[in-house]
């Protein structure tokens, strides 16, 4: 019962759910124009000491920017 799309074609693994993370603002501090549209724009000195809500238990976020962008730069976004 699990989508296609979610089972390695190789048979080594299968997801049975995916976890979706999304950037929300406050409009009346950030106009739509400068919102970041990447991670890796989060990092600009700018937001530095801005508040950012990031759900604490976002293990699998932070093990796929891992895999992305190494153990080096991904804690920087944390």
């Amino acid at each position: 019962m699990i989508d296609d799309q979610l089972v390695d074609k190789e048979g080594y693994w299968t997801a049975y759910y995916v976890n979706s993370y999304v950037l929300g603002w406050n409009t009346k501090l950030v106009k739509r124009e400068d919102v970041p549209k990447t991670y890796d724009a989060l990092l600009n000195p700018k937001w530095k000491g801005g508040l950012i809500s990031l759900d604490t238990e976002a293990y699998g976020m932070f093990e796929g920017l891992k895999g992305v962008w190494g153990r080096e730069k991904s804690p920087q976004l944390f």
